[in-house]
């Protein structure tokens, strides 16, 4: 990240670590090599907050943009593009997270 990291978690697997930061990218990193393994950028401003569901096939982030917005943790692909993009906030989103 380019800028200051503002959040990061592990996968359900503990094999990757997503983070999201000030530079509007989520990455997704493999916990044992270190290697970024994904670059996603959607938002339009740094990343408060990113989980990943249950099951380590999405990853949601939260953005000062407004927007929350969901991936495909394995392809590395943006979600929202069929209509899962969580808009309407009238400030920034700083927490996202799945219920179990």
């Amino acid at each position: 990240h380019e800028g200051a990291l503002w959040s990061a978690c592990f996968a359900p697997d503990a094999k990757k670590v997503a983070t999201g930061g000030q530079d509007q990218t989520v990455r997704v990193w493999n916990v044992l090599t270190g290697h970024c393994l994904l670059v996603w950028q959607a938002h339009s401003s740094g990343i408060r907050s990113v989980a990943f569901s249950p099951d380590g096939k999405e990853l949601i982030s939260a953005s000062v943009d407004s927007t929350a917005r969901l991936w495909d943790a394995a392809k590395g692909t943006d979600i929202g593009k069929r209509e899962r993009v969580l808009k309407g906030h009238t400030s920034g989103v700083h927490v996202a997270a799945f219920a179990p």
